[in-house]
């Protein structure tokens, strides 16, 4: 019930960032027409469907709490079967960060079916955990990632004459074929730019097959 709308235009809107419940379909909010103060509208109803809640703790190797690690929900297919089913069903992915004690937490994870929990932060290796499933009996689990520091990749710019090319704007993701398989290990993106001497380091990436642009 929401008492107290001024006559006008409204738009009712339903929130559940922090509910474990999901949208069962079409679009959560409803335009709302007040003529009188004192009038009663009904009917504006939404439909939901239960959910369950992901939450644990991101922890370096010693058990140190990592803080601002980003967390993200993920499934086991591939990279782009994921990507392209976000886009057809408009659902972002389900994220957060994890706080000063390393804790986080996500809410609205779709029932029955197998997930994983993808961590990344800027000075360890991108970690991936185990598949799970929750389900209608056990809509709460609790998954721990423990971050790693991974491997650098070391090279140089050079243009044909083999002068140094400064700036250059290199880029490391996953090797080809890894976007078309199942989600086994954490995939790795990194971004950078070439130094004055043309050299650049990419840091800190997970064991798997890469190519550098």
């Amino acid at each position: 019930t929401i008492s107290g709308l001024a006559p006008g235009d409204h738009v009712i809107a339903l929130e559940l960032h922090d509910a474990p419940y999901r949208l069962t379909g079409g679009i959560p909010s409803r335009n709302v027409t007040v003529t009188d103060p004192t009038e009663r509208i009904t009917g504006i109803d939404f439909v939901v469907e239960a959910a369950g809640t992901v939450w644990g703790y991101v922890f370096a190797g010693d058990r140190t709490p990592v803080s601002s690690t980003e967390v993200v929900l993920c499934g086991t297919e591939s990279i782009v079967a994921q990507a392209v089913e976000g886009i057809t069903k408009q659902t972002p992915p389900i994220g957060a960060r994890s706080d000063g004690d390393g804790y986080y937490k996500l809410v609205g994870v779709p029932l029955n079916e197998e997930w994983r929990v993808y961590a990344a932060s800027g000075d360890w290796a991108p970690q991936l955990s185990d598949p799970f499933i929750l389900t209608d009996n056990q809509r709460t689990v609790r998954v721990d990632l423990f971050l790693l520091a991974g491997s650098d990749v070391y090279g140089r710019v050079v243009s044909t004459d083999g002068s140094p090319v400064p700036q250059a704007h290199t880029l490391c993701i996953p090797a080809l074929a890894k976007f078309f398989k199942p989600l086994d290990m954490p995939p790795a993106f990194r971004e950078l730019r070439s130094a004055e001497d043309g050299s650049f380091v990419i840091q800190d990436l997970p064991p798997g097959d890469y190519q550098v642009l």
